[in-house]
């Protein structure tokens, strides 16, 4: 009954809203649903999230996630994570847009998840990313114009220890479908498995998140932005 209650929830609560932005499930890092992305959040800005996920594997449990993270530089972010699985847990976070991305060439993001080693790891979890708006490449394989969509791909340790690959597809101004694949298990469990989601605004700071995590698990989540300014 408790996954049908949050799912009937979740399903009413996007209908009932007008994407925007990232703030992934684990919070306290911007991204698409697990893995990171290279949107930064904005220099003086903070973005707050709650997320929940309700695991149907027997050797994890549901993950409930607290993060908030703060826009330090136009193109450095860093944030915190009170996560609990039946164990909780603080994790640090960092991120930075090392070059940007031109009509030619991909950007370059480089980052930290769980830098104190505090998921299980014994070390931090790095990674870094080629990141490229693909809509123009998109248009002519279709023939006809696309709607906008961003690709990363990159590779990491720890948490995300081999292939990150994502997509973030904006279907309409305030809806996003979302695609995932990390070669690692993580505490998670989504080793070799895809993931599949949507991201819903209802306003410019408010943003609803909904996934199959590993065409398996249901995480549904809330985030919420705002400025110093």
């Amino acid at each position: 009954m408790r996954y049908a209650h949050f799912i009937v929830i979740g399903l009413l609560t996007i209908m009932a809203l007008p994407a925007l932005g990232a703030s992934n499930y684990l919070g306290g890092i911007s991204g698409v649903i697990v893995t990171p992305d290279d949107r930064i959040v904005s220099s003086q800005s903070w973005d707050a999230s709650y997320h929940d996920i309700f695991s149907h594997g027997e050797k994890h449990s549901d993950i409930q996630t607290v993060g908030l993270t703060f826009g330090l530089l136009p193109n450095l972010e860093v944030g915190a994570s009170y996560i609990t699985d039946g164990t909780s847990r603080v994790v640090v976070n960092g991120k930075f847009k090392l070059v940007k991305e031109t009509a030619k060439t991909p950007g370059v993001t480089v980052g930290v998840f769980d830098a104190g080693g505090n998921l299980g790891n014994s070390d931090a979890s790095f990674y870094g990313l080629l990141s490229k708006n693909l809509t123009s490449f998109a248009s002519n394989v279709a023939g006809q114009p696309s709607k906008p969509v961003r690709m990363s791909l990159g590779w990491g340790s720890g948490f995300y220890k081999g292939i990150i690959a994502n997509m973030d597809w904006t279907l309409a101004p305030r809806l996003s479908l979302l695609a995932e694949y990390k070669g690692s298990d993580g505490f998670v469990g989504l080793r070799n498995r895809p993931s599949l989601g949507f991201r819903w605004a209802a306003t410019d700071s408010i943003r609803l998140d909904a996934a199959a995590l590993g065409v398996r698990d249901i995480g549904l989540g809330l985030s919420y932005r705002a400025s110093f300014h």
